[in-house]
This record gives C-alpha cells, structure tokens and sequence, in this order.
C-alpha cells in the first residue's frame, strides 16, 4: 500500500512539473507575423519504473504544448534522477517509490 501511495504521488508530482512548465500559446499574433517563440525543452530521467506512463504525459503535454520538446533521458536510477536535478542537468527526476 505505502508504494501504491509514493507510485500516485511521484506521478502527481510528475505531472505537476510538466504543467508548470507551460509556455502562453494564447499570445496575440498579428497576420502578417511569424511566431518566432523560441522551442523549450523540459529533460526526464531517472528510475525506469514510470517510464511508460511518462512516454504516455511526455506525448499529451507536446500536443497540447508545441514550442515544447519533452526529453525523455535513457532511464538509469532514483539516485542519478536526484542528482541530475541537484546538478542542473534535468528539469524532472522520476524517483521508484520503494527507493
């Protein structure tokens, strides 16, 4: 049950960091312009045990975000997630909820 739980929380967490990344698509643009927004990518890696749910989000958020790239890293381990993050090398690090 405790890993249930952490599993709901690291995936609630997950998906809040991707939504809080979001860019204004709504801006105002006049006919003749282009949109010159520049593309954001938002990097992923950690412990392979949300890999396949994260693909699923990764895949919804870029539709509904398109300046927007989701990189999703070779998984490796919580630990390397953490420390990625610490480091500044990743925006999100997936953690295994027994870790």
């Amino acid at each position: 049950m405790k890993t249930k739980s952490l599993f709901i929380f690291a995936m609630g967490a997950v998906i809040l960091g991707l939504f809080s990344c979001a860019i204004n698509t709504n801006a105002t643009r006049s006919n003749s312009a282009i949109n010159t927004q520049a593309e954001q990518e938002i990097k992923i890696a950690g412990s392979n045990s949300v890999y396949p749910a994260l693909e699923v989000l990764a895949s919804a958020y870029e539709v509904k975000n398109p300046t927007t790239k989701v990189s999703i890293l070779t998984p490796s381990s919580s630990k390397a997630g953490i420390a990625g993050v610490k480091d500044e090398l990743l925006d999100i690090g997936t953690l295994r909820g027994d870790s």
